[in-house]
């Protein structure tokens, strides 16, 4: 993240503002980036260890990015599609945004009707990484 964040930092375009304003807002507290060896461990997030938990519990938003982390938040199983992200990920005990490209047959939180369009127009929607979801639980 820092690497990414330098790069942002060498840009003189608008991605030089995006940099100033991350920065800022570490420097102020306002953002942490922190990290675990649970990151690393093949369990989903309702297993995770009491001092991670309160790390979350902790924090003003969550901000989950990937298709392994969505898999991680809603257990890796595969969901009717329909059951709200909300339900499913009743358990995490802050807000929390999930950013991420579809790219294995999980998903949750689609409306019946945006469920039936794709599955019309696109019989590989869940695994082509040419979809994706920001779904939150706030």
């Amino acid at each position: 993240m820092l690497a990414a964040l330098q790069r942002l930092g060498q840009d003189n375009g608008s991605h030089r503002e995006s940099h100033d304003v991350l920065v800022a807002a570490m420097r102020s507290g306002r953002l942490t980036l922190e990290t675990d060896t649970f990151y690393c461990w093949p369990e989903c997030y309702f297993t995770a260890p009491p001092h991670l938990m309160q790390r979350f519990r902790a924090a003003d938003l969550v901000i989950a990015k990937g298709d392994l982390n969505y898999r991680r938040l809603v257990g890796d199983v595969e969901w009717d599609p329909t059951v709200p992200f909300e339900d499913v990920c009743e358990y995490f005990p802050a807000p929390l945004v999930a950013l991420r490209t579809l790219k294995s047959e999980v998903a949750v939180g689609l409306s019946p009707g945006l469920l039936s369009r794709l599955k019309e127009t696109a019989s590989d929607w869940m695994v082509s990484g040419s979809y994706g979801v920001i779904q939150t639980r706030l």
